[in-house]
């Protein structure tokens, strides 16, 4: 469903609901644990991206949409590091 949606209305619905659903892959790696922060968008053309993925470019994260990209930044939390490397 959200796929079909533009890019102005997927990202309210991101910013709205950034703290309890977890609708983008969730960091890998030494920040797997962390969660997503929505930043800006921007409408542009991300035919060699698949849609709903999380990529990196240019030290920027970014969800790619049908018809653009949402920005990301991490938002750290020293407990959330700690707890994952105990587990």
């Amino acid at each position: 469903m959200i796929i079909t949606m533009g890019i102005s209305r997927i990202w309210h619905l991101l910013r709205g609901t950034e703290l309890w659903l977890n609708a983008l892959d969730q960091p890998k790696g030494i920040y797997k644990g962390q969660r997503w922060a929505i930043e800006k968008f921007e409408k542009c053309d991300v035919s060699s991206h698949e849609v709903s993925k999380v990529y990196k470019e240019s030290n920027k994260y970014f969800a790619a949409c049908n018809d653009g990209k949402i920005f990301l930044n991490l938002k750290f939390s020293l407990k959330n590091f700690v707890l994952n490397i105990l587990r």
